[in-house]
């Protein structure tokens, strides 16, 4: 079968590692989709939605984006609704009309988040089905470009990693959904180690208010966090100390191989939890703690869940 992946680079993984497969770092989740999919037999071709045509892309526009992260990801935020106004995305549209046309895929995959094109780039043609890969809840993360081709256009099916956020893209009006952990683990990159445990607790993810509060409960082990710090959160004096910076790909893998245990936080909207971490945690050898998680994913293990934290 032929596939044709639409996916982003993500700002994280841009200059994360030299080593790529169809120009998608190794380590960035789509990269695993990439590999499982061509282990079973099916072609794969990548249309990288969020390459720059006018303005290239490099370490040092990396380095700013990083260092006023509040005020692109408002730029990033403007962009995203008024998509039809970028004279990129219609560069983008021709080129992906023309890779669709020439390669003729039985199969579209669009990771979730683009807004780089324009619906009209995918044609109703019932020969092509088309998969929307979501993994957040629509009602305050998806695109308008995303919500228009649900209303509008041509996408066959929704796949999400939670039934919550399923029930809304039916209600944004997705013929059907499909509810699966859409990252789970990669054999290739997941891997046990035997090496000494560094730390006794620790946590990696999206820096929220909450997730503040929870995680200085463990401030008595040996223990460290890192993670991109969320617009308008203010990191507490005592816990700057704690704070290990970002962690992605490779260097996160690390951490969590050379940690004993390692917290995981669903997002608060996931009614049933199923982030990347559920999965990536316990296939590197961690016990993990976690919050929310859906149990029948599981075969071999049996999780432990908590609900509440005491002091």
């Amino acid at each position: 079968m032929k596939i044709l992946l639409l996916t982003p680079i993500h700002d994280d993984q841009k200059h994360n590692s030299n080593k790529k497969i169809q120009g998608v770092p190794y380590y960035q989740t789509q990269a695993s989709w990439i590999r499982a999919l061509e282990e079973l037999g099916h072609s794969v071709n990548v249309f990288i939605y969020t390459e720059s045509i006018i303005i290239p892309h490099n370490k040092y526009i990396a380095a700013l984006m990083q260092k006023f992260s509040v005020t692109f990801a408002r730029v990033r935020r403007i962009t995203e609704k008024y998509y039809k106004c970028n004279p990129e995305n219609y560069i983008r549209s021709f080129l992906l009309m023309k890779k669709i046309s020439v390669y003729k895929p039985d199969i579209i995959i669009i990771s979730g988040g683009i807004s780089h094109v324009l619906s009209s780039s995918f044609k109703d043609d019932r020969k092509t089905q088309i998969l929307l890969f979501s993994g957040v809840n629509p009602n305050i993360a998806s695109t308008n470009l995303e919500k228009e081709l649900i209303k509008n256009g041509p996408i066959d099916y929704v796949v999400e990693n939670d039934q919550g956020y399923a029930e809304s893209w039916k209600k944004i009006g997705a013929k059907k959904t499909i509810v699966l952990p859409i990252s789970s683990v990669d054999p290739k990159i997941h891997i046990k180690s035997n090496s000494k445990k560094k730390f006794d607790v620790i946590f990696i993810g999206s820096i929220t208010a909450d997730r503040l509060e929870k995680i200085r409960h463990f401030t008595s082990f040996n223990f460290k966090f890192w993670g991109d710090v969320k617009p308008g959160v203010v990191m507490p004096k005592d816990m700057k100390k704690y704070y290990g910076g970002e962690a992605f790909g490779k260097q996160m893998l690390e951490i969590l191989q050379s940690s004993k245990i390692v917290l995981n936080f669903q997002p608060s909207d996931m009614t049933t939890g199923g982030n990347m971490r559920t999965f990536e945690i316990p296939a590197v050898g961690a016990f993990m703690l976690v919050d929310r998680v859906d149990t029948s994913w599981f075969k071999e293990i049996k999780p432990i869940t908590f609900n509440t934290i005491e002091e």
